[in-house]
């Protein structure tokens, strides 16, 4: 159960998202089921919209440190490229972080803790390192990497920098192409995904004689209940699918 635990979503948030897909599970056991062991059954999905909703907080997360870390970037080069090493560049940078939050919001307490750790005399490569584990980016890692290297080897760290924007404006710009072309195939899967549960609750609520044989029995309990597994699947599959990364 571990891996269910949730790494990104804040405490108010959890509560929130626990609350109301409970409150939504109970509705829909007992207006389909009417059956108190299913219900209580159905509380064990819970967990799963929890660590669905986490992983989707965390990709949202990701995206964000990717592009502010191109901005980063950019404020460490002007610093870089009039000589200044790249832990003063980095200290230097983190005042101008500071006064625009709004735009520096996920990736600014990241580099705030950088420095910390530099004050307590850890190795820059160490905490930069632990920096670029912290983003869970392997992009941000790999040019984590490359710059140390560069800084370390005495080479052209302002070439490189530039060229790691470049890189990453270029990542970023086709990864907001494709998800902008994906947004209508994002709602159109909500919707397939929502419309078959919303009917058979409506259908249990209106005309609960036309699904008493589903809802009233034990075989068809079980075939609802093999039915929402190939739902849950199919649900996985789609979004699996729409899940393009560049």
């Amino acid at each position: 159960m571990s891996m269910l635990k949730p790494r990104y979503l804040g405490r108010q948030e959890k509560v929130k998202i626990t609350l109301i897909s409970a409150a939504a599970l109970l509705v829909f056991s007992r207006l389909c089921f009417r059956s108190w062991p299913v219900t209580a059954a159905s509380m064990l999905l819970v967990p799963l919209i929890l660590y669905f909703s986490d992983a989707r907080k965390g990709e949202t997360m990701r995206i964000a440190v990717r592009k502010q870390f191109t901005d980063v970037l950019a404020l460490l080069l002007a610093s870089v490229s009039s000589g200044e090493t790249l832990e003063k560049a980095i200290r230097g940078a983190l005042p101008e972080m500071s006064k625009k939050e709004k735009d520096f919001g996920v990736i600014l307490p990241l580099f705030q803790k950088v420095c910390l750790r530099l004050d307590l005399n850890v190795p820059f490569d160490e905490a930069l390192g632990e920096f670029a584990r912290s983003t869970s980016d392997p992009d941000i890692k790999l040019l984590t990497d490359i710059i140390l290297t560069a800084e370390k080897s005495g080479g052209p760290l302002p070439d490189i920098i530039k060229k790691t924007i470049r890189t990453m404006q270029l990542r970023n710009s086709v990864n907001e192409e494709i998800s902008a072309m994906l947004a209508g195939k994002r709602g159109e899967l909500v919707i397939m995904l929502i419309m078959p549960a919303a009917v058979l609750a409506y259908m249990c609520l209106c005309s609960p004689g036309f699904t008493d044989p589903f809802t009233g029995t034990s075989m068809g309990r079980f075939m609802l209940a093999v039915s929402g597994i190939l739902y849950a699947a199919a649900a996985a599959a789609g979004l699996k699918i729409i899940d393009i990364k560049i």
